[in-house]
Parts: C-alpha cells; structure tokens; sequence
C-alpha cells in the first residue's frame, strides 16, 4: 500500500528487486523465499516459535568473491562460491542475482 517497487538486501547487497507483487507473489533468490517463510502473517499453524534463517550473516570485511548469501543458502552449489551471480530477468519489472535461476533457464533451454 505504500510503494510499488521493492529491493530485498542480504548483506549489504541487493539480491533481488522489483514491483511488490511480483517479489510477494514470486519471489525468485532463496534468501526473498526464506524472509517470506518467517513472516508470521504467512505460517498457517498456530506456533509460539518463529521461523528462523539458519546461520549467520556474514562479516563484510574480505573477499567478495561469490554469492553473498551462499553460506546460509540450502541450495547453494560449487558455483555459489567461485562466482558472483549476475542479474537474471524473472519477469517485465524483477530481476534477482542468484546462479540457480541460470541453472533453470539452462536445462529448460
């Protein structure tokens, strides 16, 4: 209700950006999905425990190599640690930098 566009940041990085329904309805980097997964509105059963992104964040001083998100991603792979993810195009207005979404356009290529 207060804005169109969106920008999730993880560590001082923005990993993924768009209108805010496209990034509520879609989201696409695995650290937008595990934000949404602990948003209390969202958990269907009644807990007094809330969902939690396993790890911690890392320190910002040091190498930049690779994905910033990799350490406390599920999915993360080989790539995720020698590379950093570009920008990939999800739609007309988002956008998210994560290598699994290059992995998907390459094997329904």
């Amino acid at each position: 209700e207060l804005c169109d566009r969106v920008a999730v940041m993880y560590a001082g990085e923005v990993v993924e950006q768009g209108a805010v329904r496209d990034i509520f309805h879609n989201p696409a980097h695995p650290y937008t999905r595990a934000l949404l997964e602990c948003d209390p509105g969202r958990i269907k059963k009644s807990t007094r425990t809330l969902p939690t992104i396993p790890g911690e964040v890392p320190s910002l001083l040091g190498s930049k190599k690779g994905c910033i998100f990799r350490a406390r991603c599920p999915q993360a792979f080989s790539r995720c640690v020698q590379e950093n993810p570009v920008e990939y195009r999800i739609g007309v207005d988002q956008v998210a930098r994560c290598h699994l979404l290059d992995e998907v356009r390459l094997v329904s290529a």
